[in-house]
């Protein structure tokens, strides 16, 4: 199984200096998003990113798209829904690509170091990983993933007073008061 969030650099570490287009599909190496909604690891996605030179950096930018699984959080309907999470990373391919920490600081940030490329192959595994966490909701209703409301014959409470609604997974809890 290959991970098509790894992209062979090579052409770029010998100095071809032209913007390459990288389209690929493949099974998802992990897990893409949150707990109620996510890409499966497995699942296919699709990588179209650009790959830009930047001496010895490389720019990459474009977008995996896939089918995430989503729950609602009201109702717990589950819902297939088409995603497109953005690519927008930079890369060193050398130890001298310039960084945004000062010299005389030796303390370095892991958040604000640039990845970089190994073995020739750029990984883009945790930039689509962090990028899916931080746009796909987190409670995700019917609502906002299909536009429609949660259906009629669904388990969710009719009251609107916040302090009497009951989530119907832990409504079998109440036995035990």
């Amino acid at each position: 199984m290959t991970n098509p969030l790894i992209v062979d650099c090579t052409r770029f570490m010998r100095g071809v200096t032209d913007p390459e287009h990288v389209t690929v599909t493949g099974p998802s190496p992990d897990h893409i998003g949150l707990e109620m909604m996510a890409i499966n690891k497995g699942d296919d996605i699709t990588l179209d990113v650009d790959l830009l030179p930047l001496g010895e950096g490389i720019h990459a930018h474009g977008t995996v798209t896939g089918v995430a699984h989503a729950q609602c959080s009201r109702c717990l309907t589950e819902h297939s829904v088409d995603v497109s999470i953005a690519v927008d990373q930079i890369y060193a391919l050398t130890d001298t690509f310039i960084t945004s920490h000062d010299e005389g600081d030796d303390e370095e940030s892991d958040e604000d170091e640039v990845p970089r490329v190994e073995n020739n192959m750029m990984d883009l595994t945790q930039v689509v990983i962090d990028e899916a966490g931080t746009t796909f909701p987190f409670n995700p209703t019917c609502e906002s993933l299909t536009g429609t409301p949660c259906p009629e014959d669904s388990d969710v409470p009719e009251s609107q007073d916040p302090e009497n609604l009951i989530d119907p997974r832990w409504a079998g809890l109440e036995k035990f008061k």
